[in-house]
């Protein structure tokens, strides 16, 4: 019971100190007001309070807005009543102490004698009753931003050039003309020119429309199985007036066999195209070197009428085909035209070539081809090809072959004898009671195998040059 009596008396004395500190804050809050309106109308007279004294200097008592909070548990807001007092000096009344309860007292505190400006009317009981009404963040309006439009950036487009191999004469605007210009004649200087060399084509052309000669143009297009095909520009005269006589130029670049034509134009626009010109054959400074395709270096068994062959070359018109016993006997100048020591020495406008007379047998002949052109001096005259080696085959034999049993002895049959003769070619036979074996074959060194059962097989060669018997034993 006693520590409940000296809880209520705890209680009380906390109470009593709150309502001491609300007082404070209350006299605290006039002298702001007080001092906020004087700072507003400073025509009126300021009075300085002090504690324990009387306002310091004179003036004439005005008017003070008095605030009077007055808050009410539950109340959406606060309201501020201001009422004129005239300013006297005043005490604040010090509160009766609370009586004594149990034996615990509470302690007083000594209140302060003030002489405050401004009184209030009121003292609030509770801490909530000075509230300030403050604006919330929805009570204040917040602009939308406005978004500034972009200027829209429109990419400027590359230039394009246009590479041009001559420059187009550009057509002066003239009366309507419908009437196409006039070629009367037009030729071309060659047929058959060095790279770099310059075609030129010679004109005579008139406008009979009235709106006058604009341009000559020189046109090419390769050849493709003798006859033209897509046309390009390669030269062009800008010309004027009704009529001209002239000659437009090109100069050659690359080799091949091209056309070329005349185009000529009016100022109109009217084209007249001349008839094609050509071939032309355009080809290097020198021919480049055929390659032996056949027979293959170095054959052997080769017919006495062989057939030599090889590959062509770009332009040319004919061959020098030469072939001798030794290589040192060829022609080794490109601007010679004669082999003086040649079994072969002829040209041919073919990519082959047979002699017309039998070669001798067992032969080993060297040759060559050139590359030439009929309307080339000999200074243009291509390269020789690489030079190639083939040995005529033999003239035919028939050889009779006899084996005996030891050097001098009884010949022997039944023996098997395998041959290769001097072409290459195989044979083989047993021989008969009379210990013979007979070949037909080619002449030239042959290659012997003969075998029987008790004896040691022998292997040999011989050159067989004729029909011939030949002795041999085992």
């Amino acid at each position: 019971m006693a520590q409940i009596k000296l809880l209520r008396v705890n209680i009380l004395s906390w109470y009593l100190n709150l309502r001491k500190a609300l007082n404070w804050l209350a006299i605290f809050c006039t002298i702001a007001v007080g001092l906020v309106v004087a700072a507003c109308d400073p025509a009126g007279a300021t009075v300085t309070p002090t504690l324990g004294s009387e306002p310091v200097g004179t003036s004439t008592p005005r008017p003070v807005s008095t605030v009077n909070p007055s808050v009410t548990a539950g109340s959406p807001s606060s309201t501020s009543i201001a009422t004129s007092t005239p300013v006297t000096p005043t005490s604040t009344p010090t509160p009766a102490p609370a009586p004594p309860m149990a034996t615990a007292q509470p302690t007083r505190v000594p209140t302060p004698t003030l002489a405050p400006t401004l009184v209030p009317t009121e003292i609030p009981t509770t801490p909530t009753a000075i509230a300030t009404q403050l604006p919330t963040a929805t009570d204040i309006p917040v602009p939308t931003p406005t978004e500034t439009p972009q200027p829209t950036v429109t990419p400027t487009p590359e230039p394009t050039s246009t590479p041009t191999l001559i420059p187009t004469a550009t057509a002066t605007p003239r009366p309507a003309d419908d009437i196409p210009p006039d070629l009367i004649f037009d030729s071309l200087n060659t047929t058959l020119i060095e790279i770099g060399g310059e075609i030129s084509a010679t004109y005579s052309v008139k406008d009979d429309g009235g709106s006058g000669l604009l341009a000559v143009d020189l046109q090419q297009s390769p050849d493709s199985g003798g006859s033209p095909t897509t046309w390009t520009q390669v030269g062009q005269n800008v010309e004027s007036g009704l009529t001209s006589e002239n000659t437009v130029s090109h100069t050659s670049k690359t080799s091949g066999k091209f056309w070329y034509r005349i185009q000529v134009i009016d100022q109109y626009g009217n084209l007249t195209h001349g008839g094609a010109r050509g071939p032309v054959i355009i080809e290097p400074l020198t021919y480049g070197a055929p390659s032996n395709t056949s027979p293959s270096s170095g054959s052997t068994g080769v017919a006495t009428f062989p057939v030599l062959s090889w590959d062509g070359v770009l332009n040319a018109n004919k061959y020098w085909i030469t072939a001798a016993e030794l290589q040192s006997e060829l022609p080794n100048d490109n601007t010679s035209d004669d082999c003086p020591l040649c079994v072969i020495s002829i040209t041919t406008t073919d990519t082959t070539y047979t002699p017309s007379i039998a070669l001798p047998n067992s032969t080993t002949y060297y040759w060559q081809v050139q590359a030439l052109n009929d309307d080339r001096d000999t200074t243009k005259n291509g390269f020789f090809s690489t030079v190639s080696t083939f040995t005529t085959i033999g003239e035919s034999v028939t050889l009779s072959l006899y084996i005996h049993d030891g050097a001098g002895g009884p010949v022997l049959s039944g023996v098997t004898v395998d041959v290769t003769d001097g072409n290459g070619g195989t044979f083989s036979a047993v021989t008969d009671g009379t210990g013979q074996g007979q070949f037909t074959g080619i002449a030239g060194e042959w290659t012997f195998t003969v075998m029987k059962s008790g004896y040691t097989t022998r292997n040999w060669t011989q050159e067989i040059e004729s029909t011939s018997t030949v002795h041999s034993f085992m």
